[in-house]
């Protein structure tokens, strides 16, 4: 997610992304940082305090980084087993909300900015979602937030529903979308794409893939970097910087499919000396970086311990001093 050398030069150029230069600047730093930091996780075998081990040292992991977004894709294939099984109508529900252009200055009197644009978009699909589960008994949804070239956002929303969405219900959607919520315009702003001969979505995961790899697209082999679809433009760039300085959740999903999709976790085993396959359990867990003023391959790491399990539960411990050893 680090942004190629010209970058900055097209923010700077666009009106629309100007202000958010300095947030654009932190998130770059961030990324840069969080590359180089490193976890260790230590404990023992079968809760024998003798018996110690070190786990192989282990990448940062946060949204924006590959390991993540496997996990996320992950996810993805949980929810198409449980559809095999749960049968649902599956419709996409994309939102738009006004922008800069001419029309949207007309309703909205303003140019929106970007971060404006999200605020409107989540604040309306809260409200519609309480429609939309008042006439939708047993409604499950998964939304997409994605950004256009632009920066601008829209949502993509999977509606999963025993039956079809009648078209009475899409036009009060359009409708409540400009006139109540004011979010956009009817006929722009609510798309309804159903699965049909000349637009299955019959492969929920694989489209869940196509809409999340403007985010995922270092880690999606399927769709590489060439892809005009992935063109990490410098209002993508920004929009993301937006999504970490203000914890924009970039995907939600209805409750169930929370717990469905939720990541499995599996039992640590270890191989004894009589190579029986143990449990371990977790003592302590630290994070390093590479010493003030070293390489970034420099073997010498300052280490903190983060997490340190006192009796039954892990406490955080943040010691005044790092400790420096080699990794």
């Amino acid at each position: 997610m680090l942004a190629p050398t010209g970058t900055i030069g097209k923010i700077r150029a666009d009106s629309a992304l100007l202000p958010y230069v300095g947030i654009f600047f932190e998130f770059q730093e961030y990324i840069s940082r969080t590359q180089l930091l490193k976890f260790h996780a230590h404990g023992c075998v079968n809760g024998d305090p003798n018996a110690t081990f070190d786990l192989k040292p282990m990448e940062y992991a946060h949204r924006f980084t590959p390991t993540y977004q496997k996990g996320q894709i992950a996810s993805f294939y949980q929810l198409e087993a449980w559809m095999r099984e749960n049968p649902r109508q599956i419709t996409l529900l994309t939102l738009t909300a006004y922008q800069r252009g001419a029309h949207s200055i007309k309703m909205m009197g303003h140019a929106v900015s970007i971060a404006e644009a999200f605020e409107i978009l989540k604040h309306s699909w809260r409200l519609l979602t309480k429609i939309l589960r008042k006439a939708l008994p047993g409604l499950d949804y998964i939304l997409v937030t994605e950004p256009h070239k632009s920066g601008y956002p829209h949502f993509h929303v999977f509606l999963l529903t025993h039956e079809l969405i009648p078209k009475k219900l899409q036009k009060k959607i359009a409708h409540l979308w400009q006139t109540k919520y004011k979010a956009g315009s009817a006929d722009k702003g609510v798309e309804f794409t159903f699965s049909t001969a000349d637009s299955p979505i019959s492969n929920i995961r694989n489209y869940l893939l196509k809409y999340t790899c403007k985010s995922y697209y270092s880690a999606i082999s399927k769709f590489p970097e060439t892809d005009k679809r992935n063109e990490m433009t410098a209002g993508r760039y920004v929009f993301y910087a937006l999504a970490w300085k203000n914890h924009w959740r970039l995907i939600q999903k209805s409750n169930r499919l929370s717990k469905i999709m939720k990541c499995q976790k599996k039992e640590h085993l270890v191989e004894d000396d009589n190579g029986e396959m143990m449990p371990i359990e977790y003592t302590a867990v630290e994070i390093s970086r590479p010493v003030a003023g070293a390489h970034n391959q420099s073997e010498l790491r300052e280490y903190t311990t983060m997490w340190i399990k006192k009796g039954a539960e892990f406490r955080h411990w943040y010691p005044e001093k790092c400790e420096i050893k080699p990794i």
